[in-house]
């Protein structure tokens, strides 16, 4: 065998194998994040919509006239992003206990610091 030979069969049978699944494998995966998009973009009507952020259907409409949640269409036919409504879910994230704690912390020092700056008024 000569050495182009060799170099060829090497690449046929070793590496091309390879570098054929790993193209393959990323396709795959750019397919299922295309698919996670359209799955985000995707609208759903108010009884979906209720489902997808776990309330009740009339507590769903209250949320809707009051604002809370924009949507699309009028009255009783609406129909909500999912995005958006994933986006809506993420604001409604509470706040650790020692998050909260350390706010309230900073909070009160900052007043302490503004009365201190203060100057008394002398009569």
């Amino acid at each position: 065998m000569d050495r182009n030979q060799v170099i060829n069969d090497f690449l046929t049978t070793l590496i091309a194998p390879v570098v054929k699944e790993a193209v393959r494998e990323e396709l795959a995966r750019h397919a299922h994040l295309s698919d996670n998009q359209n799955l985000e973009d995707e609208f759903l009507n108010a009884k979906e919509s209720a489902e997808f952020i776990g309330d009740a259907l009339q507590t769903f409409y209250g949320r809707t006239s009051k604002g809370e949640i924009s949507t699309y269409g009028s009255g009783k036919r609406i129909f909500c992003k999912k995005s958006e409504l994933m986006a809506w879910k993420e604001k409604q994230r509470t706040k650790p206990k020692e998050a909260v704690e350390q706010e309230v912390d900073s909070y009160l020092v900052s007043k302490r610091r503004t009365k201190q700056q203060k100057p008394s008024k002398s009569r």
